[in-house]
This record gives structure tokens, sequence and C-alpha cells, in this order.
């Protein structure tokens, strides 16, 4: 019995290892990204430490290895504007590759400040109406321009990660 609950023990520990094997990406790199046109583009993320991971863009292959606490980083040259495209990172044999669909190469546009810069598409009632809104919501069909709504969050310290998704205009 003792030897049978080694085993078993053994066992749970393999699967506990082979579970923790994991590349992850940061949602700023996720399904509907656009990764700015003509300068070298940053790929990084986690996984388990010193592990080997590699990423595939477009026409391009490059690979890191993911320092003592798992982050590894690596730069993809310059791409012109195009796409959808397909990015996967893969690591060693135990982890999944994971997959980010509908990349598109264009220009990105950071707007970052007060919260007045957050207006409705119809605007503001009464001070700040939009002229047409309800035709220009309904029309809006641009699946290539496309939103990353960070979250609203408050921290002392720099964060790893944010939570937010990239949603299409449509």
């Amino acid at each position: 019995m003792k030897k049978l609950s080694g085993v078993l023990l053994l066992s749970l520990f393999s699967l506990a290892a082979a579970a923790s094997a994991e590349i992850r990406l940061p949602h700023v790199i996720s399904d509907h990204t656009v990764l700015q046109r003509n300068a070298p583009i940053h790929i990084w993320g986690w996984s388990d430490p010193e592990e080997k991971v590699t990423v595939r863009f477009h026409e391009q292959t490059r690979s890191a290895e993911a320092n003592t606490q798992g982050e590894w980083s690596l730069w993809l040259m310059p791409e012109q504007p195009g796409g959808p495209y397909t990015l996967t990172a893969q690591g060693g044999t135990d982890s999944a590759a994971v997959t980010v669909s509908d990349v598109l190469v264009g220009d990105v546009w950071v707007a970052s400040g007060q919260s007045n810069m957050e207006m409705p598409l119809k605007g503001f009632p009464g001070s700040a109406v939009v002229k047409n809104s309800e035709q220009e919501i309904r029309n809006a069909t641009l699946p290539q321009v496309r939103l990353l709504r960070i979250k609203h969050r408050s921290s002392d310290v720099p964060v790893e990660d944010v939570d937010g998704t990239w949603t299409l205009c449509t």
C-alpha cells in the first residue's frame, strides 16, 4: 500500500507540473489586436521559468528563453500594414500553444488621461449631443477599426497586465 501511495503521489506531482506549463500573453496581445506598422513589434509574456518560447507571426519566427521568474520577451521585425494574421506562442513539449487570431498591422493610437476623454457615441444629453448619432452608430461597420478599452483600476505599483479585450467597430 505504501508503494502504491508513493506512485500515486508521484503521478499527482507529474500532473501538477504538466498543468502549470502554460504560455501566457498579456491582454493587449489578444484576438483582434492591432500591432503598430513599420516599427519593431514587441511580444512578451509568461511561461515556466527558463522555458524556451517560440513566436510565429506572418512570415516570422523568433524565440526567447524565459528568465527565472518565467518572464520572456522578444522583438519581431517591422511589418507593413495588413492582415488579418495569426500569432502563435509555443513553449516546450508540455505546453499548449497560445493562438491570437484576427491580428492586424496598422496604426495604433493611444489615448489616456482624464475621464473627460471618454464620451459616449451619442454624446452627452443636453450639453454635447452628437448630430445624427443614432444613424452613425447604426451604420458603423468598420471591422478594421479596433478598440482596446482598459478597465479602470488604480494601483500604487506598476502592473504586469491589464484587464481588457479588443472589440471591432460593428
